[in-house]
């Protein structure tokens, strides 16, 4: 099998590359609502691939997540992962935005309301190591929901007709992020289609017999 280092890695080491500021004094960083905005967006990637490839997770593990292991480990892991999360949060109200920004929160064991932490914080200066660490996070906790409930994928979508919510999409322009004014409205067809080929380009590239196991 080839030695890669998984898609979610390589996206989020690019992703918050794109959106560090680097100043003449002091150290490169990234802003707290940026990375609320990436965490949505990575956790949203990882739910609707692996939703996708549920089927075929022997090969989706190590493509997506560098996840490795002997016969069945990816869909035990994702298993046992994926029932610990439904057991934390209440998936079935959520939006892919509000559960980054919860877990988030029970990470640092802050009991603030998300929203409000979220307003207080979104300029705050951030590490982008950290940043990029927990969006490969985000990745994988979306791939074990994805690949053991993906109808609980298909709801959060719904919820909100965008990626991410619009408060925390203007939330993050205000941040500063280099993004539209608006967001596209995308069915989850679409964004579906729109990933894969994103995924499927860097399988073809980086991973060649992965991609023909995903094709199977």
């Amino acid at each position: 099998m080839e030695q890669i280092s998984g898609y979610s890695v390589i996206i989020a080491k690019a992703s918050v590359k794109q959106i560090t500021t680097k100043p003449f004094f002091g150290e490169a960083h990234v802003k707290f609502g940026q990375c609320q905005v990436l965490w949505g967006y990575f956790f949203q990637v990882g739910g609707i691939l692996a939703a996708k490839y549920s089927h075929r997770l022997e090969a989706f593990g190590p493509a997506f997540m560098g996840a490795r292991g002997g016969p069945g480990a990816v869909e035990k892991y994702c298993s046992l992962y994926g029932a610990q999360l439904i057991s934390q949060f209440p998936l079935g109200t959520m939006t892919f935005s509000d559960y980054v920004i919860s877990e988030y929160l029970r990470r640092i064991n802050c009991t603030d309301d998300p929203t409000t932490y979220l307003i207080q914080h979104s300029t705050e200066k951030f590490p982008p190591e950290n940043c990029q660490k927990l969006a490969r996070e985000y990745a994988m906790q979306g791939a074990v929901i994805g690949a053991t409930h993906p109808e609980i994928i298909r709801d959060m979508y719904a919820r909100t007709p965008t990626a991410v919510s619009e408060k925390h999409w203007q939330d993050a322009r205000r941040a500063g992020l280099n993004i539209p004014e608006r967001q596209d409205t995308m069915s989850y067809q679409e964004t579906e289609e729109m990933e894969d080929q994103e995924f499927m380009e860097y399988c073809r590239t980086c991973c060649p017999t992965l991609y023909s196991a995903l094709q199977c």
